[in-house]
């Protein structure tokens, strides 16, 4: 039978565990369970930034990785494009890339795959993922423990006035760049006339 102790440290080593594979499954919502596991303190600050830094880090790597396996498929290497500059436009701006699709829901993972299906060099994809992350993931953590920590304090309704500023604001950008697409489109009747 385990002691307390035990059954504590055995509770710590999985939740360590768990946290660390969040990102794989889905990043936002590893930070806020890391940011939970901090506030009630089930886990020290330093070994839950430890713990989510490694984590995405590793979850990049593993969709790079995916990426230059699926390319191997022979299927899939006959729709690979031949000859086009794609790769070496992706490779010029992977700098400003990678820290873009930390922010835009829906890109990182068709971009880290991309990388690793067109051979972008693995090395530099790596230092470019690290650096990024190693910004991206403290100040992440600090920004969901303020959040946290003034959604806990009774009274505070600015966090819930920021969330609905902060969407309403997303949707109407949203909204503007698809009405500029729009107006920049040639339309099917047009086309279909001449």
């Amino acid at each position: 039978m385990l002691s307390t102790a035990g059954m504590d440290g055995v509770s710590v080593a999985f939740e360590g565990f768990a946290l660390f594979l969040a990102p794989f499954l889905h990043e936002s919502l590893a930070f806020v369970g890391g940011g939970y596991l901090v506030h009630t303190g089930r886990m020290s600050l330093l070994l839950c930034l430890a713990l989510l830094l490694a984590g995405v880090v590793a979850s990049d790597l593993a969709i790079y990785g995916l990426g230059r396996l699926a390319r191997h498929n022979a299927r899939i290497a006959a729709w690979l494009p031949v000859g086009t500059r794609s790769g070496t436009v992706l490779d010029r701006n992977l700098a400003w890339l990678i820290p873009v699709c930390r922010f835009v829901p829906g890109l990182l993972f068709t971009t880290f795959a991309t990388c690793g299906l067109l051979g972008l060099n693995f090395r530099r994809f790596a230092t470019i993922t690290v650096l990024t992350a190693a910004v991206y993931t403290p100040a992440l953590l600090y920004a969901v423990l303020r959040f946290g920590d003034a959604v806990a304090a009774p009274g505070q309704f600015w966090p819930w006035f920021a969330v609905l500023a902060g969407l309403f604001a997303l949707t109407s950008a949203c909204r503007w760049l698809v009405g500029q697409h729009m107006d920049r489109r040639p339309s099917c009747r047009a086309s279909a006339e001449s």
